[in-house]
C-alpha cells in the first residue's frame, strides 16, 4: 500500500462512507493526509427525503452513515479549509434535526464569508443565489445550475472574482450587472447553456475565452440580431470550442468564419442553408449542423479519402481536412436518392472522418446504406448522441 499515490488512495477511500474513511485514517500518515485532503471536498444533497446524500466527494449509503457524517461535518469541518463545495436541492424539507441545521448554515448568506480558500462552488436547483459571490476571491470554478426562481441577479462584486477561469449558468435568466461579467480578467470557459440574456455586448470584453457554450438562448425572448451576434463574438479569436446550438441563427456570424483557432462547431437546430468559407474550416475536427437544413458540405467533388482511388483528381483540400466527428442527423425524413448520393460523395472528400453521427437515421434504411456504402471508406458510422 505504501507504494500508492496519494490520488489512487483518495480513489479507493472515496468509496467508503464518510464516516468509515475517518475510522481509517489512523492507520498510516498517508491515509491521515488523504482524508484530511478529503475534508476539503464537501457535497451537500437534499433532494433525498429520508435523509440526504452528504459526504465528501460521495454520499452516505444509509440514513446512520449519513447522521454520522452530518454530526462530523457540523462539529469539526472548518469551512475555511473547504477548497471544492457542491450544493443541491438545498430547498426541500430535512427530516432531523442535524439536517435542518446544516441546511439553515447553507441558506444564510453569511457561510459565504468563512469559504476563503474555496476555489469550486456548484449550487444545483439553489433557493437563491447568494448575493455574496464577490468574497470569495479565491474562487476559479462557479455553477449555478436551476436557481429554483429562475432568476440570478448578477451582484456588481462578481467582478472580485480574479481568478474565476470557468463559469456555467444552465437555466437561469440573467438580470442586474450582466455587464459586470465582461470585467472577468482570467474567464477562458463560459457555458450558459438554456439561459437567457438580455444583450451580447459584455462579451466582446472576454477576449481569453477559448470555451463558450450559448445554445438556446432564444427561448425566452426574440432572437438576437445578427450584427449583435457579429459584434459580440468577433473580438473572441481565441475559441477553440463554439457552440451556438438552436438560436434561430439563420446566417453564420461572418467573424466565426475567421476563427482559425476553433476545433469544435455546435450549430445543430438552426436554419443555416450553408458553411460558408472561411478559415475555420481548415482546423475543424467536430462539427455538429443536426436538424439544420445544411444540403452540401464545402468539399470539392473531386476529392477522395482513398489513396489511388480514380476519382482522386487533387490532394485533399484544405476545408474541413481535420475533420473527424461529423453530426449530420436530420428532422426531415429520409432525404432524397440524388441528395443521399452526393453526400456519399462529399464524405469521401474528407480524410480525416472517423465518425458519422446519423441520430434517427442510425436504424432506418438510409443508415443502414450508408453504413454498407461507407464501410469501404473505414469509416465508423454509429449515433453518439448529445455530448
Amino acid at each position: 500500500m505504501e507504494q500508492l499515490s496519494d490520488e489512487t488512495v483518495a480513489a479507493i477511500l472515496g468509496l467508503l462512507a464518510p464516516v468509515d474513511r475517518h475510522r481509517l485514517a489512523p492507520v498510516c500518515m498517508q491515509w491521515d493526509r488523504v482524508v484530511r485532503s478529503m475534508q476539503h471536498r464537501l457535497s451537500f444533497d437534499f433532494s433525498q427525503l429520508s435523509g440526504s446524500a452528504i459526504g465528501s466527494e460521495g454520499e452516505a449509503e444509509s440514513r446512520e452513515d449519513t447522521h454520522a457524517a452530518v454530526e462530523a461535518l457540523l462539529a469539526g469541518t472548518s469551512l475555511r479549509a473547504v477548497v471544492w463545495l457542491q450544493v443541491a436541492n438545498l430547498q426541500r424539507q430535512a427530516q432531523d434535526v442535524a439536517l435542518q441545521q446544516l441546511a439553515a448554515l447553507l441558506r444564510h448568506t453569511l457561510w459565504i464569508s468563512q469559504l476563503t480558500a474555496l476555489r469550486c462552488l456548484t449550487l444545483v436547483d439553489p433557493p437563491g443565489v447568494p448575493d455574496r459571490l464577490g468574497q470569495l476571491a479565491a474562487l476559479t470554478h462557479l455553477s449555478l445550475c436551476g436557481p429554483c426562481d429562475g432568476e440570478w441577479r448578477v451582484p456588481p462584486c462578481i467582478t472580485a472574482l480574479r481568478d474565476l477561469r470557468e463559469l456555467r449558468v444552465w437555466s437561469a435568466c440573467l438580470e442586474g450587472e450582466v455587464g459586470a461579467l465582461g470585467a472577468l480578467p482570467s474567464l477562458c470557459q463560459l457555458d450558459l447553456h438554456e439561459s437567457h440574456v438580455p444583450h451580447l455586448a459584455w462579451l466582446q470584453a472576454l477576449t481569453r475565452l477559448t470555451y463558450l457554450k450559448l445554445n438556446h438562448l432564444n427561448n425566452w425572448t426574440t432572437p438576437h440580431s445578427p450584427e449583435a451576434w457579429d459584434a459580440a463574438l468577433r473580438p473572441l479569436t481565441r475559441l477553440v470550442h463554439l457552440d451556438l446550438e438552436a438560436n434561430e441563427l439563420q446566417v453564420l456570424p461572418p467573424c466565426v468564419t475567421q476563427l482559425a483557432a476553433v476545433t469544435a462547431l455546435r450549430l445543430a437546430f438552426n436554419c443555416l442553408r450553408s458553411l460558408p468559407p472561411g478559415p475555420y474550416l481548415a482546423s475543424l475536427q467536430r462539427l455538429d449542423i443536426a436538424c439544420t437544413p445544411i444540403k452540401d458540405l464545402p468539399v470539392p467533388a473531386g476529392s477522395s479519402r482513398k489513396q489511388g482511388c480514380s476519382a482522386c483528381l487533387s490532394p485533399p483540400p484544405p476545408a474541413l481536412r481535420a475533420l473527424c466527428h461529423l453530426s449530420l442527423s436530420s428532422s426531415d425524413g429520409l432525404p432524397p436518392p440524388a441528395d443521399q448520393r452526393r453526400l456519399l460523395r462529399q464524405l469521401a472528400g474528407l480524410p480525416s472522418l472517423a465518425v458519422l453521427d446519423l441520430g434517427e437515421h442510425e436504424l432506418d434504411a438510409y443508415g443502414a446504406a450508408l453504413q454498407q456504402q461507407l464501410s469501404a471508406l473505414q469509416l465508423n458510422c454509429y449515433q453518439l448522441g448529445c455530448d
